[in-house]
């Protein structure tokens, strides 16, 4: 072999071979060379191994790094998502759909932290000024400023009967935790039909039907509510009296009418609130309950939009303070077909007795007023019917 070169690589039955010569120390000549000759896969082999070992693992950590960078990623976005979405909630209100989200990324995390408080502080808000106002103000992105508008409302009024000696025979702090249970049930009441709690003043409580959010069915929502409260305190009372605590008899009166409805008060300090006459006549007839020893009275403008779904009988023609005119009043009995049908006979009866006086028949409505006695003794508006045909007066 030649020794023009000292390294030769070369093929031997398909095998590559790497090859090295060299000559033999000049004693023995120099006619004379060593040649030593390797399978190049013997050399290589493990380098091509190592190479093929380093790229499968920058392969694997670099899936991984992908990987790993698209759950972080997702993670956010999703969080952040998330966020977008519990804000739309409070946008339009829906404070009860806001749950939040918990991260281990502290921007995030603070941005949630941010958002509860924020929540937080809406739902103290919420509970001076009306549900229906905040949503409103939030979705205008308005802020309160004083002013009012001319609206049509349907208002009611309510006041516990005999108050002042009830909260005579208790401990003021028991006094406060009694009427804030009272409260809490009102209040529930009138919010799921859709009503606007005004005020509560003493053991009085205001509220309103017809704005901030107009209704078509405002008069009988609030007709339903009064309904639905003297039933709730029936309920009440019976627990009340197994527990010990007094009992209470509330008296409402509804009226419809126009008023003006805004925001009052002072820049520092505001009222969501309704003034006017019609607002003084609701008041009126939850006091004319104590004359005709009823629950509800409702006026003629109330009674005319109501008359089809609840069954109401005529009480009287009253004087209120502000009108010169009498006004006419009804008591709200009951949702039609809701009722006894005997007491629905009597009331029936009645009508037909107060009709008959109106007319000027006193004799036909004293035999309609005998002829129903049995069914509802000691009715005082029936008492004041007899009086009136009594004494002539029509």
């Amino acid at each position: 072999m030649s020794s023009g070169k000292s390294r030769n690589s070369y093929k031997v039955d398909g095998e590559r071979y790497i090859s090295k010569v060299f000559p033999f120390p000049g004693a023995y000549g120099d006619s004379w060379n060593i040649v030593v000759a390797l399978p190049e896969s013997d050399i290589l082999g493990s380098v091509q191994q190592l190479f093929w070992l380093s790229l499968g693992i920058g392969l694997l950590i670099s899936l991984l790094s992908l990987g790993a960078i698209y759950f972080v990623a997702r993670t956010i976005s999703h969080q952040i998502e998330t966020l977008t979405g519990e804000m739309a909630h409070v946008s339009s209100f829906e404070l009860d759909r806001i749950k939040g989200v918990e991260s281990h990324i502290h921007e995030i995390q603070v941005m949630n932290d941010s958002l509860m408080k924020s929540v937080a502080t809406i739902r103290s808000f919420a509970k001076y000024v009306p549900v229906p106002l905040v949503r409103q103000l939030l979705q205008r992105g308005e802020e309160i400023r004083i002013g009012g508008k001319e609206a049509e409302l349907t208002v009611l009024f309510s006041d516990i009967e005999g108050f002042t000696g009830i909260a005579e025979g208790m401990e003021s702090e028991q006094v406060m935790i009694h009427l804030s249970e009272y409260f809490d049930h009102l209040t529930h009441i009138v919010s799921e039909e859709r009503g606007t709690v005004d005020k509560y003043i003493g053991d009085s409580l205001m509220a309103f039907w017809g704005r901030p959010q107009p209704m078509e069915d405002a008069p009988y929502r609030a007709c339903k509510a009064a309904l639905r409260c003297v039933a709730e305190l029936e309920l009440m009372n019976r627990q009340w009296v197994g527990q010990g605590k007094p009992v209470m008899k509330t008296r409402f009166g509804l009226h419809t009418g126009m008023a003006t409805v805004g925001n009052m008060g002072s820049r520092e300090r505001m009222n969501y609130s309704a003034v006017g006459d019609n607002v003084n006549i609701a008041s009126r007839l939850e006091g004319i309950n104590r004359v005709y020893a009823t629950q509800v009275v409702i006026s003629a403008s109330t009674y005319a939009e109501v008359k089809e779904r609840f069954l109401c009988r005529p009480l009287d023609r009253v004087r209120v303070k502000g009108r010169v005119e009498p006004i006419q009043i009804y008591e709200l009995v009951a949702e039609r077909g809701m009722i006894d049908p005997q007491l629905e006979t009597f009331y029936t009866g009645f009508e037909a007795a107060y009709e008959a006086w109106e007319r000027g028949d006193c004799q036909a409505a004293l035999e309609t007023l005998d002829a129903i006695r049995e069914i509802k003794r000691d009715d005082r508006p029936s008492e004041i019917l007899r009086e009136h045909c009594g004494s002539g007066s029509s």
